[in-house]
């Protein structure tokens, strides 16, 4: 466990939903957070920090793009995305 602004992550956990990401397809996954408790970071800091660690580990910019807004307005039926 690595603790980095006071929110702990495993690099481990995390190369593991990169490669579940992989094996499902990007189109097929939405990137969202249950952040915002007590002792951890706020919803949008949280999410930030778990794009960055993602992107570090090796998703492109253009992948995170579609799995947090482009996915997510399709499934909410939104014409522009």
């Amino acid at each position: 466990m690595i603790e980095e602004k006071g929110q702990k992550y495993s690099l481990k956990k995390i190369k593991e939903i990169i490669t579940n990401i992989r094996e499902t397809g990007i189109n097929n996954n939405i990137l969202s957070s249950d952040l915002g408790q007590e002792g951890n970071l706020d919803p949008v800091s949280g999410f930030e920090f778990y794009l960055d660690k993602l992107k570090y580990l090796g998703l492109t910019d253009k992948e995170l793009t579609i799995m947090a807004k482009v996915n997510p307005a399709k499934l909410l039926g939104l014409k522009k995305y």
